[in-house]
């Protein structure tokens, strides 16, 4: 098999999964050094992503450059594949505005439509297992630092959760949110006007609930104590005595809990188990008439005589001035007892 001929091979049989150098050897019938050196000029090209993983054989796979090539060069001949591999560059030439006499900084604008399809292409993907950053680029066909820039974002808004592995590279999945959010957009194509109804419905109650997840928000950003993670520790103990856990599971969890410094990275460590209950239960306040429905009742006392007052000129009209003004007390009445109401509602609500 000419040179050539064995590049192509390689990127083709990296084209579906990473592979070591052995298999690439066993899968195209060159010998495993032939192989190797095809690789290493590769990577350097940028085309392979070496993978290791010690103490087992370094596995490869395509970047997003490869899987172009591969793509531009799948029905060229030998002798073109040859000649446009022969020339490619060592690495892509980057050259800085600032590096550049007399040339003037040039800003450019991201579109918003474009970073929100890439993100719902993103969650997409994600949608049906955990995937890595390699393998995400290679799907979309992006470059991995702008994926890696886009996964950040998603995690700091909670959509994505990141997964980090031991001696592999890190994965990363759909949260609650996430599958809600993939969930509203395809909604939203199919029925946009309902879907934007059911939103706006969801931020009013959002809003009513902020005190309530500023509360937990703040509860999740407390540090651990020592009692805490020792509360912890013995609920993994008794997870692993009826067993939910084996050994290896947990001193993986156990190493994170100590590892753990707020009460928000529990959730990886007691991921799909109960977790245990850290606050003292709180008593319940003391039954009693809030104050603000104390001034509710006082507002009320003192729209009465205006209510009266619109009565006796609604049911004995003499002219219109009366009738309009018994209209305005009547109204006015109505107005300011369902303003005192709400106000008296809402701080029974916190």
């Amino acid at each position: 098999m000419g040179d050539s001929a064995l590049e192509f091979a390689v990127l083709a049989h990296l084209e579906d999964s990473a592979l070591i150098g052995a298999e690439l050897a066993r899968r195209t019938g060159a010998s495993e050094r032939s192989v190797q050196e095809v690789l290493d000029v590769f990577v350097a090209r940028a085309l392979v992503h070496a993978l290791p993983r010690p103490p087992q054989p370094t596995s490869y796979s395509l970047t997003v450059r490869g899987i172009a090539q591969l793509r531009d060069r799948s029905g060229a001949t030998e002798e073109q594949r040859t000649r446009e591999w022969r020339k490619a560059p060592l690495e892509e030439p980057v050259q800085r505005l600032a590096d550049v006499p007399g040339q003037q900084p040039v800003v450019s604008f991201v579109d918003p439509q474009e970073i929100g399809a890439l993100e719902h292409k993103l969650l997409e993907a994600m949608e049906h297992g955990d995937l890595s950053r390699i393998e995400l680029a290679r799907r979309l066909g992006v470059r991995g630092p702008k994926v890696q820039k886009l996964l950040d974002k998603l995690v700091s808004e909670t959509f994505v959760a990141r997964y980090p592995q031991d001696d592999l590279p890190t994965e990363y999945g759909l949260t609650e949110a996430g599958v809600g959010r993939l969930k509203l957009v395809r909604q939203f194509q199919q029925a946009p006007w309902s879907t934007l109804g059911q939103v706006t419905a969801a931020a009013l109650t959002q809003r009513r609930r902020q005190p309530v997840i500023r509360r937990e928000k703040d509860r999740l950003r407390l540090r651990l104590s020592d009692a805490e993670r020792s509360a912890c520790s013995a609920a993994l103990a008794e997870q692993f005595s009826i067993g939910r856990l084996d050994t290896e599971e947990l001193k993986r969890r156990s190493d994170r809990l100590y590892a753990a410094t707020t009460r928000a990275e529990l959730a990886v460590v007691f991921d799909g188990l109960p977790m245990p209950q850290l606050d003292e239960p709180t008593a319940p306040a003391p039954a009693g008439v809030p104050w603000r429905w104390v001034g509710f009742g006082i507002a009320v006392a003192c729209s009465l005589p205006f209510l009266l007052i619109g009565y006796g000129l609604l049911t004995n009209p003499r002219d219109l001035d009366n009738i309009l003004f018994g209209l305005f007390c009547a109204g006015g009445v109505l107005v300011w007892n369902y303003f005192a109401w709400t106000w008296a509602r809402r701080g029974s609500r916190v």
